[in-house]
C-alpha cells in the first residue's frame, strides 16, 4: 500500500510537469517534430541552425533556445535585431554568463508576438542563445 501511495504522490509531483525540454539535431529535424510552426524556434533562426535545445513553460510561454549556426549566418540572422545599448550592457553580460558564453558576444533584443526575448550571438563561434526570461525586454521593446 505504501507504494501504491509514493507511487501516485510521484506522479502528483513530477508528472504534471510543465516544464517541457525538446533537442533537435538540426533546423529540418526542429521543423518535422511541428517546433517551427508551433513557434518554440523562432523566424530568425536561419535554416543553418543545429544541434537546437529548447526548453519552455506551457504555463508561461517562458523559453530558452540553444543553437549553433555558421559564424558566416550570423550578419543575415541579426539584420534587422537591435543590438542592446550600453545602457543595457550589464543586463546582456548577465545573459551571456548565464549562458556560458563570452563576455564578447553580442545581444540583440527581439520584439516579437508572442513573446519578446533577447538573442546572444557569438559571431565567432556561432553559438547562440534566444531567452525570453528577461524582465528589461518589455520596457526595450515599448
Amino acid at each position: 500500500m505504501k507504494s501504491v501511495l509514493a507511487t501516485i504522490l510521484a506522479f502528483l509531483l513530477f508528472g504534471c510537469a510543465e516544464q517541457v525540454e525538446e533537442a533537435y539535431a538540426t533546423y529540418a529535424d526542429a521543423e518535422r517534430a511541428g517546433a517551427v510552426e508551433r513557434g518554440w524556434v523562432p523566424a530568425f533562426v536561419p535554416s543553418s541552425a543545429h544541434d537546437l535545445n529548447e526548453t519552455h513553460d506551457l504555463d508561461t510561454s517562458a523559453q530558452t533556445l540553444r543553437f549553433n549556426i555558421p559564424p558566416s549566418d550570423v550578419a543575415r540572422m541579426v539584420a534587422g535585431l537591435r543590438l542592446v545599448s550600453t545602457r543595457e550592457g550589464d543586463a546582456a553580460a548577465t545573459l551571456n554568463e548565464r549562458h556560458g558564453l563570452g563576455l564578447a558576444s553580442e545581444v540583440y533584443v527581439v520584439c516579437s508576438e508572442p513573446r519578446n526575448g533577447a538573442l546572444a550571438v557569438d559571431r565567432e563561434s556561432g553559438r547562440a542563445v534566444f531567452d525570453t526570461t528577461i524582465n528589461w525586454l518589455d520596457d526595450a521593446c515599448r
